[in-house]
């Protein structure tokens, strides 16, 4: 008996649309998201998504060794929008993003929160409660008015 392929091959393709448009999704709301963050901080503060790489405890852009490069997480972080890689305390992680094999259920973590998105409706809910936080306001504060405020320890600076 021969195995068949092509039905798997449909499959894949089906999923793998799926797993595109959902995706789409994904990143349709999270840019809304810093489109209205950015407006609603008077163009003090950008958020945006990165590729992030833990190597031994240090969060970073690059990971350097070549055989670092497979991404650590996906993350939603908060930087000034002169901002450059290694400028102490100016860029933070408001959330972790794991997105499922179809893009959607997708997770959101942050401050001691997952939040469980199965559909872009609740990303978007998910997201106005993280923006929500006591610790994301002390973060935006802080992004906005450098040295007039302070972040406290639950969220760390890259």
């Amino acid at each position: 008996m021969t195995y068949d392929f092509k039905a798997s091959l449909a499959d894949g393709l089906q999923s793998g649309a799926i797993a595109t448009s959902n995706n789409a999704a994904i990143n349709d709301v999270i840019d809304e998201f810093t489109r209205q963050i950015f407006e609603g901080t008077d163009e003090q503060v950008i958020v945006c998504r990165a590729l992030l790489y833990d190597i031994g405890g240090y969060i970073t852009h690059d990971p350097g060794e070549p055989g670092n490069k497979v991404p650590s997480f996906e993350a939603i972080v908060a930087r000034p929008p002169d901002w450059e890689e290694g400028q102490e305390d100016s860029e933070f992680i408001l959330a972790e993003l794991a997105r499922g094999e179809l893009g959607f259920p997708c997770t959101v973590i942050c401050d001691g929160y997952e939040f469980q998105c199965d559909d872009p409706e609740a990303l978007q809910e998910a997201l106005a409660e993280m923006i929500s936080l006591a610790s994301t306001g002390e973060i935006l504060n802080h992004l906005r008015n450098p040295g007039e405020s302070h972040v406290g320890p639950s969220r760390r600076p890259l």
